[in-house]
């Protein structure tokens, strides 16, 4: 037998080196696909979250707006308390006081009228 050529080996050395390379290649492209697709799912995920936040940024714009319409309407109740109360002290005023008085007590009446019946 003869012994194995040097081209031979060399051949055979180069062989080996394409496994070698073919194989880390693969394992290469299996870290970048799985990173691919990390990727994608962040971004998946980012996308959602940014409309969720906008969601909860127009919900927070439609509340400070309710509160503002709320704010303004305690004042003019407070404005119209205010006023009612400073006719009720006024000699003019106390006509109104007792005709809202008079009604309170016939409300009441009637209520009480409802419960017997």
């Amino acid at each position: 037998m003869r012994s194995e050529s040097p081209s031979m080996r060399n051949a055979a050395a180069i062989d080996r080196d394409l496994l070698e390379l073919k194989a880390s290649l693969a394992q290469q492209e299996d870290i970048v696909s799985a990173a691919v697709s990390k990727m994608r799912r962040a971004e998946a995920l980012a996308q959602e979250t940014q409309k969720e936040l906008q969601n909860e940024r127009e919900a927070n714009v439609v509340l400070h707006k309710e509160k503002a319409a709320v704010d303004r309407s305690t004042k003019e109740m407070q404005l119209k308390l205010i006023d009612l109360e400073t006719r009720g002290l006024n000699k003019e005023g106390s006509g109104d006081v007792r005709f809202l008085g008079t009604r309170i007590q016939e409300v009441s009446l009637c209520s009480s009228l409802d419960v017997l019946l």
